[in-house]
């Protein structure tokens, strides 16, 4: 961001996958700070696209908030990534489309013999969260969350 209205005094960047990330901060000629973030996509295409926010000094510090609860949301809420071939290993069906003899077997077992999500998951050879979301999708229970454990 140096088109001759403002100094550069930090600069560093950052590949990460296919973007470049750039942080900068400069001063303007009236004497006013600002970081300067910037995403590029495939930064080597000529036509990459670009992406800049500048942020003021002296919103800094409510940005900072911002962006420590954003970040904290995300790892508290954070989705463990597996393999569909590790899961399989223990549950030899997770994730394959449900057949309607299943759904029958579902409601069956859970409906009709009271079993939990963990004692059918084991039947069923599929996850306890497959279990409870499919439970939910037939209209057995109203929030996967409320399943009988």
């Amino acid at each position: 961001m140096n088109n001759g209205q403002f100094k550069n005094l930090y600069f560093d960047k950052k590949i990460i996958q296919e973007s470049e990330y750039r942080f900068g901060v400069v001063e303007a000629r009236t004497g006013l700070r600002y970081v300067v973030l910037e995403q590029i996509r495939y930064p080597k295409d000529p036509g990459a696209s670009r992406q800049r926010l500048v942020i003021p000094a002296y919103a800094l510090s409510e940005f900072n908030q911002l962006y420590h609860s954003a970040s904290h949301f995300l790892h508290a809420n954070e989705v463990k990534s597996f393999r569909v071939e590790d899961v399989r290993k223990v549950y030899p069906n997770a994730f394959k489309k449900w057949r309607d003899e299943e759904d029958d077997q579902l409601r069956q077992l859970y409906v009709t013999e009271g079993k939990g999500v963990k004692e059918i998951s084991g039947l069923m050879h599929r996850g306890g969260g497959g279990i409870a979301s499919r439970l939910q999708h037939l209209g057995i229970i109203e929030d996967y969350k409320l399943a009988r454990p």
